[in-house]
């Protein structure tokens, strides 16, 4: 059986459909959804630290067995980072993805009459975004297209993914030293760019993304064979993954 990015999945398994679901939109419209194209090197590299995390519940669980103090049939969580993470990639899936689909339903009109509907603080951001993405994308603007998906990206990272990071304030200023960026063959350190900085404020991320990542991806959106191939084989894999419960 297959599954859908919404339905009951394991993690690994909805980080892989969600990651396909970002590459696919920007394989399919790489002129005008730009943050999709970033969207999924960053899922890419959530999944890679869900599977790590994974891997250590399986370490935990047999250390815990053989020590002789299971006493229950309950998973062990072995750290906040594989939660941290699932929470945050399913957010930003649930809040921005269906965006997209509304859009090249029917235009930024389809798009505002559900972001109209949103109680979420800053959704100015998205109308915004759309806005321009759409005035782009009518007048072939590449600027105004970059300046709307900015503005998406920067609702995902002030309002989606804070209200994350908010919730492991000592995990996201560890994360601080060890941060790096999601793009292909670009390091990147956030730390690099925020000396004594915190992951966890927005102010101090936000400074690292617009200032580091942002320019980056728009040098290998304008031509890198390599990222558009392996953003090709991202939204070709997996053709579908078996259901089962978290």
């Amino acid at each position: 059986m297959s599954c859908n990015p919404g339905s009951k999945t394991g993690n690994i398994a909805q980080n892989l459909l969600i990651t396909r679901a970002y590459a696919k939109l920007y394989i399919d419209h790489p002129r005008i959804f730009k943050w999709a194209g970033m969207a999924a090197f960053a899922s890419d590299m959530v999944g890679l630290g869900i599977a790590s995390g994974k891997a250590l519940d399986v370490y935990v669980d047999g250390t815990a067995r053989s020590d002789g103090i299971w006493e229950s049939t309950k998973r062990m969580n072995a750290t906040d980072l594989d939660n941290m993470l699932i929470e945050g990639n399913k957010a930003v899936y649930r809040d921005i993805y269906w965006q997209h689909l509304a859009y090249l339903a029917g235009g930024v009109d389809e798009v505002m009459k559900f972001v109209n509907r949103m109680s979420m603080p800053r959704k100015d951001l998205l109308a915004d975004g759309w806005t321009l993405i759409s005035r782009g994308d009518k007048a072939n603007n590449a600027g105004l297209i970059w300046e709307g998906n900015t503005l998406l990206l920067k609702f995902e990272q002030m309002v989606t993914l804070q209200k994350v990071y908010d919730r492991y304030p000592a995990l996201s200023a560890q994360l601080s030293y060890v941060m790096i960026s999601p793009l292909p063959m670009h390091f990147a350190p956030f730390r690099v760019t925020n000396p004594g900085g915190n992951i966890g404020l927005f102010e101090e991320r936000w400074k690292w993304i617009a200032t580091v990542l942002v320019p980056e991806w728009k040098r290998l959106d304008g031509g890198s064979l390599a990222t558009y191939v392996r953003l090709v084989y991202m939204g070709k894999f997996p053709k579908s993954v078996a259901c089962f419960a978290d």
